[in-house]
């Protein structure tokens, strides 16, 4: 029996159907987020939300990891969001750093959103806020190797993988790696096609490749393909998408 192929053409044209009038896809969440998905896909024609995103800021007084969001968002557009929108995303990220962390003390979900951004804005490895913020993110990793669920390890993996250099984030990689190595289910996925989308991102990041991780001849991407309905989508229009 062939396996099911994920069809982009079909999910392009999906997602095509589902752009509003003024081009963006609704709410900035999924805005932001078929943006950063379709910048990565030669094909897609982004120039309408390109100068969509652009032109229009996020509000003020947002939790950060909405300005983190955008800010990644600008960055597959090859917008610069310190400079090329009225609001500087990347000090909205910075101005929250405490010398240990980013954001809410609390939480760690904010300090993997910072890094991704800051590293591909000219940040590095040498600078004290990403080396705190990563010290940051590794004591907060479970014992399993998790970050509490799929999604956000598999973030912090793509996060992590960024900086391999640092002190104790191979033995972190490690660790996260067998945990989503152990959380891989039978048809091949990781439960949602959320957590499986992560999960592939966080395999590409370690340098793999999807199509080796599998659990009954099945991987990550025949996973999705199993859940991709006729009309190009794949999760129902009422689920609501995270971060």
């Amino acid at each position: 029996t062939s396996k099911p192929v994920f069809d982009i053409k079909k999910a392009l044209e999906f997602i095509k159907s589902q752009q509003k009038e003024d081009c963006s896809f609704g709410n900035a969440l999924y805005t932001d987020w078929v943006a950063i998905g379709l910048a990565k896909i030669p094909d897609a024609d982004i120039t309408l939300l390109k100068s969509y995103i652009v032109s229009n800021d996020l509000t003020e007084n947002l939790a950060l990891t909405e300005y983190e969001r955008r800010a990644m968002t600008l960055l597959a557009l090859n917008v610069d969001p310190a400079i090329w929108t009225k609001i500087n995303y990347i000090k909205k990220i910075t101005d929250t750093f405490d010398n240990t962390q980013f954001g809410d003390k609390d939480l760690y979900n904010d300090d993997i959103f910072a890094i991704i951004p800051l590293l591909h804005a000219g940040y590095t490895q040498t600078d004290l806020e990403i080396q705190k913020a990563v010290a940051f993110i590794i004591s907060k990793q479970n014992t399993d190797g998790s970050w509490d669920g799929i999604d956000i390890s598999a973030a912090a993996v793509q996060a992590l993988a960024l900086v391999r250099d640092l002190p104790l984030v191979s033995d972190a990689l490690v660790k996260a790696r067998t945990y989503l190595a152990n959380a891989q289910m039978e048809g091949g996925g990781f439960g949602s096609s959320f957590a499986t989308s992560w999960t592939i991102g966080a395999i590409k990041a370690l340098n793999e490749s999807p199509d080796i991780w599998q659990k009954n001849n099945l991987s990550p991407n025949d996973a999705l393909a199993v859940l991709q309905a006729s009309d190009g989508g794949v999760e129902p229009l009422t689920t609501e998408a995270s971060t």
